[in-house]
């Protein structure tokens, strides 16, 4: 029997008995490739999840510019809410104001997307540590004896 012959179909619902495999995790991510059925046991395959370690450099460097766009969105509409809040307290607004609100919106946007992609690769190379986890990845052929 080859490795993948134990593969089943696509995450959501499992091929040999239907069950709901819970929520499809976003394509494109990273997480694990493969889930268990509850049900029976099969080994299913989530198509575009893969592990960090396993990426190709194009793909994590997409990564990394999405958190980094979302980290810019932030600093784009931080002085928006700054000069928001002026109107709102009657205040007048200068151009110091809407530097001061970018800077702002910039601590807060890297931070909160840095901190939100370093947890992601974290218990991703943490997974890929895990001996048993990556025979498991390997019998499947996703990926490479090491």
């Amino acid at each position: 029997m080859a490795a993948n012959s134990l593969v089943g179909g696509i995450a959501g619902t499992c091929t040999d008995c239907g069950a709901a495999l819970g929520p499809s995790p976003r394509k494109g991510s990273i997480g694990e490739p493969l889930r268990q059925c509850p049900s029976c046991g099969k080994i299913v395959l989530c198509p575009g999840i893969n592990e960090w370690s396993l990426l190709p450099a194009g793909q994590r460097a997409r990564f990394v510019a999405h958190h980094a766009l979302i980290a810019l969105a932030v600093v784009l509409c931080a002085p928006v809410v700054g000069w928001a809040a002026a109107r709102g307290v009657e205040r007048p607004w200068r151009a110091w104001d809407a530097i001061l609100w970018a800077a702002a919106g910039l601590a807060l946007g890297a931070l909160w997307q840095g901190r939100r992609l370093a947890g992601t690769i974290r218990r991703s190379q943490t997974r890929m540590r895990d001996p048993m986890y990556l025979a498991k990845l390997i019998e499947h052929q996703l990926a490479a004896r090491r």
